[in-house]
């Protein structure tokens, strides 16, 4: 997966991943120790981490690597995050589709 996220990310192309955390198979610490391991390789910086919000409640955190590469946690979510959070998962494809949150 990293090889082909580190191609994506050569081109420029924008790219968003979200991870429940309560994800027993894939989890979002996980997720997260391999995105800043590929962005130390290509030289990309953490350049913000802050609360994303949905339904005035907190949603997770959001962690974006310069302009190109955001990854969000979900609370409550777990491995399939479409269906434990519907809601929200909408929300952050909806969102990246329209480049509000990215």
């Amino acid at each position: 997966m990293l090889p082909a996220l580190k191609s994506l990310l050569q081109q420029s192309v924008p790219i968003t991943i979200f991870s429940g955390d309560v994800d027993g198979m894939v989890p979002a610490t996980g997720t997260l120790q391999h995105l800043y391991k590929l962005t130390e390789e290509m030289n990309i910086k953490l350049t913000k981490e802050e609360a994303w919000s949905h339904e005035n409640k907190v949603g997770g955190r959001k962690y974006s690597f310069g302009d190109l590469l955001t990854f969000f946690t979900v609370i409550g979510g777990n491995h399939h995050v479409t269906v434990s959070r519907p809601s929200e998962a909408l929300y952050l494809f909806t969102n990246f589709t329209v480049n509000r949150m990215h």
